[in-house]
């Protein structure tokens, strides 16, 4: 199993439902890159992706320990997009990760 990084920056927007639809097909979660130069799904896509039921990793991207306090930024936009603790899977504790994981396991994604 590999990780796929895929930037929403510069993605023709007429494809965005598809990527979605196809993440939530795939039971794949979304990351949210909190670094201020980055921030690439907004809030109506977080939205977007709250409404189908994917679930969102807030990443701060850091490289340094001070790079941490950039998790503010995505927390803003994920609140600006309704997202609640239940929407977000790093939010979510150790047991709710592992089902989330093992769930993905048994459907062969």
């Amino acid at each position: 199993r590999h990780t796929r990084y895929i930037s929403v920056t510069g993605v023709q927007t007429c494809a965005l439902p598809i990527f979605f639809l196809t993440a939530k097909k795939n039971n794949v979660a979304l990351e949210l890159n909190a670094n201020p130069h980055r921030l690439d799904i907004n809030e109506e896509l977080l939205a977007f992706a709250k409404e189908l039921g994917i679930p969102i990793c807030i990443n701060a991207d850091a490289h340094s320990k001070e790079g941490l306090k950039d998790l503010k930024y995505g927390i803003m936009i994920a609140r600006r997009a309704g997202l609640r603790s239940e929407d977000v899977l790093n939010s979510h504790s150790f047991d709710g990760i592992n089902q989330w994981l093992t769930l993905r396991l048994k459907t062969g994604v």
